[in-house]
């Protein structure tokens, strides 16, 4: 399998060792920083997740010829309609009164969607007000309306772009490796986390959280060399991070997990004359590190990248493949997770197979259901703290959260837009979205 990572650039290497140096007095810090001593105060505000980009809403087969499938998605409710083979998406909710339209959905002509309850009729193109069916020639047609959303489709995922300006490619938007022609998906359901979108974000890559996966069940039964954690050696970790700020395309970056401290035992230093202990990663038990070290060198180098708005795409985890993890933010609590796993096919059979049988035991069932499925667990586990007990002030970091901290950084300077809360209450836009695109 071929997947393309990025290359280090001079920008990109410029980029990585400025990050570090703007955030390095952020971590292993006895006490907390105050808020407004972070230097990544756009990803404080983020709680919503980010405006101006699309996001996957549904899988395609969610939405079937003539239905419809509600979403919400940055606190926003959407209502996706596919009519006569287009695809449209408006606000789920009437300008008269607020009644949600997928309630009693009422697609009653090519292009409309008529509210069940006092009949107002709204263009599905661009969300105005077409007509009233029980006022005749009323003097508010064309004159309100509800908000309706650019929409696309790609690789088996419904995309909405949530914002106002004019939206850019899609492509600006997905992993460069996402819309490759010879790339096939397999899916998983969908699945909602209860954890803040940037905590399920920052669980991708998190350096230190490999410790939790020694008691996944795929490293169980595989005896996958699992360490204490991915980190980057002591002053590497500009070099572990490539940065892609210099492009028309997404940007994000790719980590490599080729050059990390390879730690399987540690030990616990004892107290009060009681002597020391050493802890052996289950998986390493009976294995020299040496012959460990050799098992993790064998493998493929995994890459772990982040792309804006919000998609983690890792790369040769388990085998040759790539899997890709949408985290769209539902509302300030909760996120909803689009797993895909994607490979290289060279012949329809191949890619049949892929998206059948072999997708199910050679992605789904070792990397979704037995092994990120206890990343989801860590996630929700740092909700509360984050949620109740003002965990964005209160955290304190460590070396190995270097890589977070430059994140956030990026992020905060890159992002387009932040969606905030007045938002979802604000006037529709009077711009006409780009409808129903397909690729």
């Amino acid at each position: 399998m071929s997947i393309s990572v990025p290359e280090h650039t001079s920008s990109g290497m410029e980029v990585a060792n400025r990050l570090v140096a703007e955030t390095r007095d952020q971590v292993d810090q006895a006490e907390a920083p105050p808020r407004r001593a972070r230097p990544w105060q756009r990803y404080l505000e983020a709680d919503l997740g980010l405006r101006e980009y699309w996001y996957p809403a549904a899988h395609s087969g969610e939405l079937a010829e003539g239905g419809t499938h509600k979403v919400k998605m940055l606190g926003e409710e959407v209502l996706l309609v596919r009519k006569n083979g287009k695809l449209y998406a408006v606000e789920d909710r009437c300008a008269h009164r607020g009644t949600r339209f997928s309630e009693r959905p009422l697609v009653l002509s090519e292009d409309t969607i008529t509210c069940w309850y006092h009949t107002w009729t709204f263009d599905l193109e661009d969300g105005d007000l077409r007509c009233i069916l029980n006022e005749p020639g009323t003097a508010l047609a064309g004159r309100t309306g509800v908000r309706a959303y650019p929409i696309t489709e790609a690789k088996g995922l419904i995309f909405v772009y949530v914002g106002d300006a004019e939206p850019p490619p899609l492509e600006a938007d997905v992993p460069a490796s996402f819309l490759a022609d010879d790339i096939v998906m397999h899916y998983a359901e969908p699945n909602v986390i209860r954890a803040n979108w940037r905590l399920a974000l920052e669980n991708s890559f998190d350096p230190g959280h490999h410790f939790i996966h020694n008691w996944s069940q795929y490293v169980i039964e595989s005896g996958f060399p699992m360490t204490f954690g991915y980190v980057a050696k002591p002053g590497e970790e500009a070099g572990e991070v490539k940065y892609v700020v210099d492009t028309t395309g997404p940007k994000g970056f790719s980590r490599c997990t080729r050059t990390t401290e390879l730690i399987f035992s540690a030990v616990i230093p004892g107290k009060d004359g009681r002597p020391d202990t050493t802890y052996t990663a289950p998986a390493a038990v009976g294995r020299s590190h040496q012959e460990l070290v050799d098992a993790f060198m064998a493998m493929p180098p995994i890459d772990v990248g982040i792309w804006l708005p919000s998609c983690n795409e890792t790369v040769n985890f388990p085998s040759d493949m790539v899997t890709y993890d949408w985290l769209v933010p539902i509302d300030e609590n909760t996120t909803r997770s689009f797993m895909i796993g994607g490979r290289v096919c060279a012949t329809e059979q191949e890619a049949a197979d892929w998206r059948g049988e072999v997708g199910r035991v050679e992605w789904r069932e070792p990397a979704v259901e037995k092994f990120l499925v206890d990343d989801n667990a860590a996630r929700e586990s740092m909700q509360t703290f984050y949620e109740t007990e003002n965990g964005w002030d209160r955290e304190r970091l460590y070396r190995p959260d270097l890589e977070i901290t430059m994140f956030r950084k990026f992020f905060s300077e890159h992002a387009r837009a932040i969606q905030t809360p007045d938002k979802l209450v604000a006037p529709r836009s009077r711009r006409n979205p780009t409808r129903g695109r397909t690729r």
